[in-house]
């Protein structure tokens, strides 16, 4: 009610809110100030005098207002990290998150908010300052977790112990593996994939592994912040006795099982899987790897509250690895991080105890024959693929400058976005417009990359799963060698390159060279070759860590 009464005693945020019933929430008041900047913005082509002192008049009442109240000043900094100097204010954000009394859920919640435009405009920040800043929050929300769950935590212990659970006097037959996600949905969701490959690996090696998700990413909006994003859950993942049945194509199908046990089903494997989504459910999954003598808990991808605090209070009795899904600094406290053996990464400051993750993709995927013709594609000219559902957020203006000089060079070249919306092409230019074509999403991405002629990677986080896609298409691909590039890493040296000259003078060698074409054509398939075929990161792990 206090949040309410101030936005509307303000004289500005009471003239914004003025059309709002019921109770101003941070939620409500979060989704309402976000559309009317959005508006606002949009109106400035109209008459940007008059925005601009919108604004400014949102800007110093924000400013007032956060002189004594917090929720405000995160708000101030939501505002410029959307519409102004995005690394500055991110710093704010950190100094705010250290220094302040923040609760647990909201300092969460604001972190990830953080993690998520790092992510998509990693480009903008400095590899190591970004590094920093990013485990410096994290850390302070590990510590609020810690504070907040160790006395259930030790209380669920001391319940065991008092009642005698314990996996010492028990039989077994097999070693056993827990794997830990913050988030698991469908097989449309690279997490979720990881998690579920990894599970039918170690399941198929002879080991007893299930999968914990633990729900934790922020989906409630408990923060005045504009801009901001809540995370996927599926609810129905909580229940007891239920089979979760994962197919290909993304559906799911969840039925009774016929006792009090979850299981995720995909190809015939079961694997046990249980989520936990409040913090008695962690400390009782926390006290149950320890009861259990588990042999090796995997993290999927890092920012794990849960494998860190497991990590820390386990020791060396349980080897706790974190596998990561994207490049850049490994965001963890306690749990063992794999490393990616970058071709742009520092190789001197790394330890001979280090764990370095392989690059090994675990499927091999299938090419169907499709046409040109089928998606009204010009059947005779080169066509520069672009993949991504957030290329209007990834694509900037050094990105579209490359472009135009791309198809400034040949008319029988056109740009193919590919998964994101039609309006993408309102940020181009008459001529780019007029050379590209844009894609919805293809269920068979694979497929669809067969019947292009390059791969081209704005600078960004990601996509490392459609350029293997593109490589086993026997399409070259060209990306910036950037550390936070998960392209660059899987095509390493050979498809990597230092700037956008050089991006550019490799692919006017492929557009009108055609011997030089068909080399790296055949260079794409040796690459996916190495990385499907050479080996098992997941093996590779066991190894590592003593289990085989």
């Amino acid at each position: 009610m206090v949040f309410d009464l101030r936005l509307r005693e303000s004289k500005v945020f009471g003239e914004i809110f003025n059309l709002t019933t019921g109770t101003i929430t941070p939620e409500s008041a979060s989704q309402y100030l976000t559309k009317f900047l959005a508006d606002l913005d949009d109106s400035s082509k109209q008459d940007e005098s008059k925005a601009n002192e919108i604004f400014n008049l949102i800007i110093s009442e924000l400013e007032r207002l956060s002189s004594d109240d917090g929720r405000f000043l995160i708000c101030l900094y939501s505002i410029h990290v959307k519409y102004g100097d995005k690394v500055a204010a991110v710093k704010e954000i950190e100094k705010y998150i250290v220094s302040s009394d923040v609760d647990f859920n909201s300092a969460w919640f604001i972190y990830w908010q953080v993690l998520r435009e790092v992510f998509v405009n990693r480009q903008l920040f400095d590899y190591s300052e970004v590094g920093a800043c990013l485990i410096s929050m994290y850390k302070k929300v590990f510590n609020l977790f810690d504070k907040s769950i160790s006395p259930l935590f030790e209380k669920t212990l001391s319940i065991n112990s008092i009642s005698g659970v314990s996996g010492c006097n028990k039989e077994r037959e097999r070693k056993k593996i827990v794997i830990v996600t913050n988030q698991f949905l469908g097989l449309k969701h690279a997490p979720t994939i990881l998690a579920v490959r990894m599970a039918k690996k170690y399941n198929e090696l002879g080991f007893d592994v299930s999968i914990i998700n633990t729900a934790c990413l922020p989906r409630k909006y408990s923060v005045f912040y504009v801009g901001s994003t809540t995370f996927n859950y599926v609810p129905e993942y909580s229940r007891v006795g239920i089979d979760i049945s994962l197919f290909s194509e993304g559906n799911i199908e969840i039925s009774k099982a016929g006792g009090r046990e979850n299981n995720v089903i995909h190809d015939g494997v079961k694997i046990p899987f249980c989520q936990v989504d409040s913090l008695h459910e962690y400390s009782v999954a926390l006290s149950s790897i320890l009861d259990n003598e588990v042999d090796l808990v995997i993290s999927v991808s890092d920012s794990n509250l849960f494998c860190d605090y497991l990590s820390k209070h386990a020791g060396s009795s349980i080897p706790i690895i974190m596998h990561p899904t994207s490049s850049g600094l490994p965001l963890v406290i306690y749990s063992n991080p794999l490393l990616l053996n970058h071709p742009v990464e520092c190789e001197k400051n790394r330890s001979v105890d280090d764990l370095i993750l392989e690059r090994y993709y675990p499927k091999r995927f299938n090419y169907l024959p499709l046409a040109r013709r089928d998606f009204s594609l010009p059947e005779n000219n080169f066509l520069i693929a672009i993949v991504g559902n957030r290329l209007e957020e990834e694509i900037d203006n050094n990105f579209v400058e490359l472009l135009e000089r791309i198809i400034s060079s040949t008319p029988s070249v056109s740009i193919v976005f590919v998964g994101c919306d039609e309006s993408i092409l309102n940020n181009f230019d008459l001529p780019l417009r007029r050379a590209s074509f844009v894609i919805p999403y293809q269920q068979d991405l694979a497929s669809f990359l067969k019947i292009m002629d390059l791969y081209l990677n704005p600078d960004r986080t990601g996509s490392g799963t459609s350029a293997v896609m593109a490589l086993g298409a026997s399409v070259p691909v060209a990306t910036l060698a950037k550390r936070y590039s998960d392209v660059s890493w899987w095509v390493q040296d050979e498809f990597s390159f230092s700037d956008y000259n050089s991006m550019l003078d490799f692919i006017f060698k492929c557009i009108f060279d055609k011997e030089f074409f068909q080399q790296q054509k055949n260079k794409a398939i040796s690459i996916y070759d190495d990385v499907t075929l050479s080996g098992n990161s997941f093996e590779k792990i066991l190894w590592d860590c003593g289990l085989c």
